[in-house]
């Protein structure tokens, strides 16, 4: 994603909406996700979720920055 900066990517589809809320949070903050990916620092990635026919899709975006706290 960084090599793409500013492009949404899918990161997951989740079965439960609170699932992909999580991951969403997890991936602002800079944590790594369940899928073993890292998305750090704080700040440098955003993420949104958008409803699709088999659950809830997860899209993050490598926005630059963040902070190394």
């Amino acid at each position: 994603m960084r090599a793409n900066q500013g492009q949404w990517r899918i990161v997951a589809t989740y079965p439960a909406s609170y699932s992909a809320a999580s991951a969403g949070f997890a991936i602002r903050a800079g944590n790594a996700t369940r899928n073993g990916f890292w998305y750090g620092p704080p700040g440098a990635f955003d993420a949104r979720t958008e409803t699709v026919d088999d659950g809830t899709a997860l899209y993050a975006r490598y926005v630059g920055g963040g902070t190394d706290e």
